[in-house]
């Protein structure tokens, strides 16, 4: 099999995977009891709010959104005044304020700009 295609069945079956995660996630969330949700939104919000790594703002606003569809008041209310804060101190510091044509390979400083972001729900 030539190279190319493996990598583009490769691809395919990723793809395939997370889409499954992220579906496994919705459900799970959905499913936790109240003191249960409570703790995992806790874990999740004290890990956004102390790290931002670029190669998994993706799957981490996807966390984030599996946690929203379960219970939209209680995830906004935790996320939305630190994200909007995060947000609007990053672009006051020139985050995003370089252009650049890459859609996988964002500029380091606009890291946090992302991650915040990821997590608007």
């Amino acid at each position: 099999m030539a190279p190319e295609m493996t990598l583009t069945i490769l691809s395919i079956r990723s793809e395939t995977l997370l889409k499954s995660i992220r579906t496994t996630l919705d459900i799970v969330a959905s499913h936790l009891s109240d003191p249960l949700f409570d703790l995992v939104l806790g874990i999740v919000y004290d890990y956004a709010i102390t790290n931002a790594r670029a190669n998994s703002v993706r799957a981490f606003g996807n966390l984030v959104s599996s946690l929203a569809k379960a219970n939209p008041r209680k995830t906004l209310d935790k996320f939305w005044k630190h994200c909007a804060q995060q947000i609007r101190i990053e672009l006051e510091n020139g985050a995003s304020s370089l252009r650049t044509t890459s859609s996988s390979l964002p500029i380091a400083s606009d890291t946090t700009l992302h991650w915040c972001r990821s997590q608007e729900i």
